[in-house]
């Protein structure tokens, strides 16, 4: 939707200089992930199952945002991660935890 309230079509929405480095990266990006890569109020949690492409559209989206929108990088945070790397993702034990068992001493 514009600022008026009219729906924007999502190519002609889309930035001249991300339509040039999709075509030029051979990127073509489905009109949900390219709503993703254009969002730029606030926020934007992006549940979806592992080889869907999240990390790829979260990096245009940071494209999008620094290229076009003139975010500073330092003001960007980007995360991902799987279901099997979230036992790390619970704070520094479960980090302590999996290095500990990676680097037991030869007996």
């Amino acid at each position: 939707m514009t600022h008026s309230g009219r729906p924007m079509h999502p190519q002609s929405s889309t930035p001249e200089l991300l339509q040039a480095l999709w075509v030029r990266e051979r990127f073509a990006p489905t009109t949900e992930l390219r709503a993703v890569i254009l969002h730029g109020d606030g926020p934007l949690y992006l549940p979806a199952g592992p080889g869907s492409g999240k990390t790829r559209v979260l990096l245009w989206r940071a494209v999008n945002l620094i290229a076009v929108r003139g975010i500073r990088p330092d003001d960007i945070f980007l995360s991902t991660f799987t279901e099997k790397a979230a036992p790390a993702q619970r704070g520094p034990s479960g980090i302590a935890r999996r290095r500990k068992r990676a680097h037991k001493p030869a007996v």
